[in-house]
Parts: structure tokens; C-alpha cells; sequence
């Protein structure tokens, strides 16, 4: 896995562990009824029923959805594959769409308008993004979908918080933020579903812990991008309206079990969604469970599986 040296020091690791690439352990206890080796890679899965169904039948209920989070593995070119494979069917029954990228900080808006209005070219884009920054994994991965956005003019939204606050946030807690720095971050962080704890917590224990300080604030941490993503989701929601039509691309971590960013952002403002999410067909459990997501996506197994660092 290539990485930069400075994403690894501002947390991009966290990333990689826990939104991106996080442990795919299954949760629920014994022999899974609807294990992912019972399909074929490429088929579709309807996770309250277990059946598989066509990628039309997919996309007429994403076109319904407000907001559609796209899960993914950093690494993972199926996974990008897949990505831009729905947003370009989605933008064809919604031409307002926009797609919303946790990979850029919404501090870097105006980057963004103007790469999409043709004002930057892609190596000037990179650049002023500061991609190896603020993000460090090989841009190819990426460069199909913002390529697709720039050519059809479909609106690119940062939603994260910056990786300089974050990692402060890591090694100190929230509370080691001067005021200047707390408001770039979420106004609310909810600290009350001991589930989404749980789950968060053994993500930290099956991982090199790096420069983070310990458990409450790699919690913190994790708050900070998922309560700073929700609560972006939530304003552009609010401006928009009901016709407000988001594709999300977010690391699978955030989105799975609904309890990271989706219901975050339920909490902010009431809306609909939809959550599909790639999954290797080595994975061990049952996807036949509408609370993992909606939509259940059969990729091939990782090609180089390892494991990931916090920090």
C-alpha cells in the first residue's frame, strides 16, 4: 500500500483503519445464513432478503434517496470501479446530483468549485488541494470519478474535517483545541451509542496505535470526522431541500452498521438514504442484514490485505 510519510503522521492512518479499511469482522455470533460466498462477484445483494437483484432495480431505488453513501476501501480500485458505476447512472435519473467526498476538507470548497467550473487543470488541482496532504492515497484510484464530475459539471462537495485538527484531537482530545480550531470541527459530538463505541474501540485494539494518545481520544477522533461529515451533509440538506439529490463516497468504516455518518446526519436533519457497500466474497459474515446497510455489492478478495496503522 503506498502512503505518504505526512498523511501517516496526520492521522491518514486512522483512515485506513477504521473508514476505509477497517476489519471486516462479522458481528452477529455463529455459522452467518446468507455468508457472501453463497453469491458470485459482481452480483448485487438486497440485504433484508438476501436475494440478488439487477443494477437497474438498484438504481430506481438509490434514485429515490436523498442522500446515496457509496462505501468503499481506499485501496480498493473495485471499489472505485463500483462507485462511479452508480453515481454516473444516478446523475443520468438526476442531473442535480452532487457528489460529496470525505476525502476533501470542506475548508477546500472553493478548490473544488473551481475544478469543477474548469478553472484548474488536474496537476493544478492536485497541487492546491494538497492531496498528498489531505489525503496521500495514489490519486489514480480517484482520478475516474473527479475526471466524470469536472466533463459533466456535477458539483463537488468537501465534507471532512482538516487532518491538522484531527490529529491534535488524537494525541490530546478534544480539549487540547484552541477555540480557533474547534469551530473547523463539529459543534456536536455525540458520545451516547455504546454500540457505535464498541465497535469503534475494537478497531483500536487490532491496530498499531501509532502517535494517538489512547482510546478516548482516538473516539474523539473518529467523532471528528463523522460529526463534522453529518453535520456538512446536514446544511447542504437544509439549503437544498427535498429535491436535494447527494451521492456520498465515504470510507466503508463510516457507513457501515448506519451508526457513523448516516445517522448522524439523520439526527441533524431528517432526510432519506440509502447505503450500499463493496464487499470481498471472502468476507466471513452474513449480508443479509438491512442493518449493516441496504445494499450489498460482491467484489473480489482483497489483493494485498494488511494491516493498518492508527496514526
Amino acid at each position: 500500500m503506498i502512503r505518504s510519510k505526512t498523511v501517516l503522521s496526520l492521522l491518514g492512518a486512522l483512515t485506513l483503519a477504521v473508514s476505509g479499511c477497517a476489519a471486516l469482522t462479522p458481528r452477529e455470533p455463529g455459522p452467518p445464513r446468507w455468508a457472501v460466498r453463497h453469491y458470485a462477484v459482481d452480483q448485487i445483494v438486497d440485504t433484508r432478503t438476501g436475494a440478488v437483484i439487477p443494477f437497474e432495480t438498484l438504481i430506481s431505488d438509490l434514485s429515490k434517496a436523498q442522500v446515496v453513501y457509496l462505501g468503499e476501501t481506499h485501496t480498493s480500485i473495485e471499489d472505485h470501479r463500483i462507485q462511479l458505476k452508480i453515481a454516473e447512472a444516478l446523475h443520468r435519473a438526476s442531473p442535480n446530483l452532487m457528489l460529496a467526498m470525505e476525502m476533501f476538507p470542506r475548508e477546500s470548497q472553493q478548490i473544488l468549485d473551481r475544478y469543477i467550473q474548469g478553472q484548474l487543470g488536474e496537476e493544478e488541482f492536485i497541487k492546491k488541494v494538497e492531496w498528498e496532504k489531505i489525503w496521500g492515497f495514489p490519486f489514480p484510484l480517484y482520478r475516474p470519478i473527479l475526471s466524470w464530475a469536472a466533463e459533466k459539471k456535477v458539483p463537488l462537495l468537501g465534507l471532512n474535517a482538516s487532518q491538522d485538527v484531527v490529529k491534535t484531537i488524537s494525541r490530546g482530545g478534544l480539549a487540547a483545541l484552541a477555540p480557533k480550531d474547534r469551530a473547523r470541527v463539529a459543534e456536536d459530538f455525540n458520545m451516547s451509542d455504546a454500540e457505535h463505541r464498541r465497535y469503534v474501540e475494537a478497531q483500536y485494539e487490532q491496530h498499531v496505535k501509532g502517535g494517538i494518545r489512547d482510546v478516548n481520544t482516538f473516539y474523539e477522533a473518529q467523532l471528528a470526522w463523522e460529526e463534522t461529515m453529518a453535520e456538512t451533509l446536514a446544511r447542504i440538506l437544509t439549503q437544498r431541500g427535498k429535491e436535494a439529490r447527494i451521492a456520498v463516497l465515504i470510507g466503508r468504516g463510516h457507513a457501515i452498521h448506519r451508526f457513523g455518518v448516516p445517522l448522524r446526519a439523520t439526527r441533524r436533519v431528517d432526510h432519506s438514504y440509502r447505503i450500499v457497500l463493496p464487499m470481498p466474497i471472502d468476507y466471513r459474515g452474513s449480508v443479509a442484514n438491512p442493518g449493516m446497510a441496504d445494499y450489498v455489492w460482491i467484489t473480489p478478495p482483497p489483493q494485498s490485505p494488511g494491516r493498518g496503522r492508527l496514526g
